[in-house]
């Protein structure tokens, strides 16, 4: 009875043991799951920067509006958008010489390609809008940490590579005039002499008739 009370309890033991091997083992499988689901689902941003340049020339009326919209769209409607996008369409708007970053997060690698241009519905008279249409890709790839890195190229319609999105707009106002008025001093002075000397000159003249024709009587 005793050898077999010994043995149970040797068998327990053992079986303890494996059970608490499996539960550590589990625990370690579990957590490298968890690794490998916080990887998969792992976000990059990817940031844009536009800028405003509105100059205004000769008289402004008071109450000018400076503002001016624009538009992100993506070319696939799977492309990823910033917030506030509806529809596959980003709108903002920009005033004077403001400047903005578009942020947009990304959780896969791949090439996404939007466009980025001024909206001019209704063109203002004296206004100059820059239409341009930026062509903005994003290249997402994976690092060497396990993560995801982001790069972004600008190019403008002929191809070319761009440092920056910039919209340059303008207003040209009516130049200032100032009647009839003579501003030169030297033309002032000029004009003072000849009506004096006409003046004199006619004086002289009306004196000199009235003269002879005492002379005459």
């Amino acid at each position: 009875m005793t050898k077999d009370r010994r043995a149970g309890k040797g068998l327990n033991k053992g079986a303890f043991t494996i059970i608490a091997a499996g539960i550590a083992m589990a625990a370690v499988l579990l957590q490298g799951i968890s690794v490998k689901t916080e990887a998969a689902t792992q976000k990059v941003v990817a940031k844009i920067p536009v800028s405003q340049t509105f100059e205004m020339k000769n008289q402004v009326p008071e109450g000018l509006n400076r503002e001016f919209q624009y538009t992100l769209t993506c070319e696939d409607d799977k492309n990823p958008m910033p917030e506030k996008a509806s529809e596959g369409t980003y709108t903002f708007t920009l005033k004077d010489n403001e400047k903005k970053v578009i942020e947009i997060g990304y959780e896969h690698a791949g090439v996404y390609a939007y466009n980025l241009k001024q909206q001019v519905s209704d063109k203002k008279d004296k206004f100059n809008y820059d239409e341009t249409n930026y062509q903005v890709a994003v290249y997402v790839t994976n690092s060497k940490d396990g993560g995801l890195a982001t790069q972004v190229i600008v190019k403008k319609p002929d191809g070319t590579k761009s440092a920056e999105v910039n919209f340059y707009n303008s207003y040209l106002g009516d130049i200032e005039t100032k009647g009839n008025s003579i501003v030169k001093t030297g033309d002032t002075q000029n004009l003072i002499l000849w009506y004096s000397t006409a003046a004199i000159a006619v004086t002289v003249f009306l004196i000199t008739a009235f003269v002879r024709r005492k002379k005459c009587q």
